[in-house]
């Protein structure tokens, strides 16, 4: 019997959800984001990003020092989206996106020395 697909919009995060996410990424720390942050991979390395409700945009900015290979995941609520900014640097997107949508989820993943590959639901 198939499972039903992961809802990663989900309003929180629903404990089943969680523990088939970890099931298969492994163990995932969950960070709730309060207002705009700098990326600190000692607190956000590997983590879900977590958006309080209610905060409009936010601001995440990844220095340009982050190391290659480095990645983390950002859910919204319906009343937060994230903006990403990427210091001296330029994060890739098919449509040129630095943006995620309310309700959605993001990932980025630092691909190369001043590069990061933004995917998953975005906007301008």
């Amino acid at each position: 019997m198939a499972t039903p697909p992961i809802n990663l919009n989900a309003d929180p995060l629903d404990a089943t959800v969680r523990r088939r996410l970890q099931m298969i990424l492994g163990p995932i720390e969950v960070v709730t984001v309060l207002g705009p942050i700098a990326y600190d991979r000692t607190n956000h390395l590997c983590r879900m990003l977590r958006l309080a409700p209610g905060l409009g945009e936010v601001a995440i900015t990844i220095p340009a020092a982050t190391p290659i290979g480095d990645a983390f995941s950002i859910s919204s609520p319906s009343t937060s989206w994230p903006r990403l900014v990427f210091t001296d640097s330029v994060i890739e997107h098919p449509s040129g996106h630095a943006a995620g949508l309310p309700a959605g989820a993001l990932h980025f993943f630092v691909a190369a020395a001043g590069v990061g590959v933004l995917s998953g639901f975005t906007q301008l």
